[in-house]
């Protein structure tokens, strides 16, 4: 019995609650990527420069913060590109303010599939004047990691889900939903060996998990040890 309790543990520990945005996105090259304000960044809501830089740079060191990843994102200073372009330059996230449907929207994330690139969009409603330095750099996290290829995840514990964290506006560090993701986007075959990657991963635009295959054969694995093992115990 302690044997069939054992295999049930290893193979619901192989899957995980992150999920891709979409099949067919990612970023062109997840170690050339620069984080660029847009060209017309907030100003005009009265957010300085200064003030993106800084949480970019924080949401950099977050998404970062994966060795298993050869995630390697970087700040590119000011980008040629704005927010309305049609086109987002290849290796670049901008940021920069626009106003979005609802002040209950606090930034939003959008793609260019082709480039691998993407734009990040915070709420010009909410963060002008006086607004929260915490729910701007927490809000930024976020849709810098739906601009990596994360959309949102069911464990309370990762900077990606809606439903509420313990650690407030921002987050104080990055889960492991969240190394998971990335990690699964972007190995680092050098760090990566074993079974890392045989995590359930789902676009959330239907698709089967990107890793379908690999998963099918443990299935069958695990459901031939089990009959193996139910025999020799039926036999006692």
């Amino acid at each position: 019995m302690k044997i069939l309790i054992l295999l049930s543990i290893f193979y619901s520990s192989l899957s995980f609650g992150f999920v891709l945005i979409y099949p067919k996105y990612e970023l062109r090259d997840a170690t050339k990527t620069k984080i660029k304000l847009s060209s017309e960044g907030c100003t005009a809501n009265g957010i300085p420069d200064s003030k993106i830089v800084e949480a970019i740079k924080i949401s950099i060191d977050f998404w970062n913060d994966a060795p298993e990843s050869r995630l390697n994102l970087k700040y590119g200073g000011r980008s040629s590109a704005s927010l309305t372009d049609s086109r987002i330059p290849v290796n670049e996230i901008i940021v920069g303010c626009a106003s979005l449907p609802s002040i209950n929207i606090l930034g939003s994330a959008e793609h260019d599939r082709d480039n691998g690139s993407a734009r990040v969009k915070m709420n010009s409603d909410v963060y002008t004047g006086s607004y929260s330095d915490a729910s701007f750099i927490g809000t930024m996290i976020h849709e810098i990691g739906h601009g990596i290829g994360l959309a949102h995840s069911k464990d309370a514990a990762s900077v990606m889900t809606y439903s509420a964290n313990g650690w407030g506006d921002r987050p104080k560090y990055i889960s492991q939903d969240d190394v998971d993701g990335i990690v699964y986007l972007y190995p680092n075959e050098k760090e990566i060996g074993g079974l890392a990657g045989s995590c359930s991963s789902f676009a959330n635009e239907g698709g089967k998990p990107k890793n379908f295959y690999l998963d099918a054969i443990l299935g069958f694995v695990f459901m031939f040890l089990f009959a193996f093992v139910f025999k020799k115990i039926i036999k006692r």
